[in-house]
């Protein structure tokens, strides 16, 4: 789980992220889905489902909209391994 947010870029239009919406590494390897958008004043945000191999990324795209990716306030990941206890 990470949370998402996106800017406007006059400089280099591209449509507003929405719910359900694919996200990629800028290489084009699928790294998850857009859960939740909140529509603001300066952009949008939400959270996004992300996968494994792209949790340390800073910044996914939305179709061509850059996503600015960081980990959501008072995250607790889940345990590795079996067994593992928090």
């Amino acid at each position: 789980m990470r949370h998402w947010r996106w800017q406007p870029n006059p400089a280099a239009p591209a449509p507003m992220p929405e719910h359900g919406a694919s996200i990629t590494t800028a290489d084009g390897q699928r790294a998850g889905a857009i859960s939740s958008c909140l529509v603001t004043a300066a952009g949008a945000e939400g959270l996004a489902l992300v996968r494994r191999v792209a949790l340390d990324q800073p910044e996914l795209l939305a179709g061509a909209a850059q996503l600015t990716i960081s980990t959501p306030p008072a995250f607790v990941p889940p345990p590795q391994g079996a067994g593992s206890r928090l």
